[in-house]
């Protein structure tokens, strides 16, 4: 072997032990996230550090092709803190990183790749709870195979009642591109993240 076979070696062994320590890391501190199970109907879960009943409702939309999708929108019993507020059922909807905000989830795809999923998770350490939605481009078909965009949001607290903002929101985070390409989110999540299905009694589509 000569030197420069040598080094190229060396230096490939050494990527791939950066590649599985950065793996091993990254797969010990998901030990952390615990997936929010949902079926399709109502769900009453339980998110960090949010003492209010919360509720997920996850529905179908049968379009009687491969194309069907879900609709899944968040909703918390809230208790106001004065006479001002209105008590009851609110909404908890998602803020973008422009401060546009939406008030369900969709996901989509086709019969064989998922191209948009999202999970719900706790992370039990850092006592948050976490929205991450995942989105693969299209291509040129529903299978082709693409890099995964990751977009994360953490539950947020109006504590201050501060106007424009509700009681409750998944405020953005950060947004983290896949170097693989998948072509179902499904296989990325479990892949890349760690995070199995969250879908109790049926596939997404």
């Amino acid at each position: 072997m000569n030197s420069t076979t040598l080094k190229k070696t060396s230096a490939l062994l050494i990527g791939v032990c950066l590649f599985g320590f950065s793996h091993f890391i990254f797969a010990k501190s998901n030990r952390n996230l615990q997936v929010v199970e949902l079926k399709y109907g109502f769900n009453n879960v339980n998110f960090e550090n949010l003492n209010y009943k919360t509720l997920v409702t996850v529905a179908h939309r049968e379009n009687y092709n491969a194309h069907s999708y879900d609709v899944a929108t968040i909703y918390v019993t809230y208790t106001p803190k004065d006479k001002y507020e209105t008590p009851g059922l609110q909404i908890i909807p998602i803020f973008e990183k422009d401060q546009n905000n939406k008030l369900n989830l969709i996901t989509s795809g086709g019969a064989d790749c998922v191209l948009d999923d999202f999970r719900i998770v706790n992370n039990v350490k850092q006592h948050e709870t976490w929205l991450i939605l995942a989105h693969r481009k299209f291509g040129e078909t529903y299978i082709s195979s693409e890099p995964v965009t990751f977009t994360y949001y953490k539950l947020a607290f109006n504590k201050d009642g501060i106007p424009g903002f509700p009681p409750f929101w998944f405020k953005y985070w950060k947004t983290v591109q896949t170097q693989q390409k998948y072509c179902d989110v499904e296989t990325a999540f479990v892949s890349e993240l760690g995070l199995g299905p969250d879908r109790t009694d049926a596939k997404t589509q």
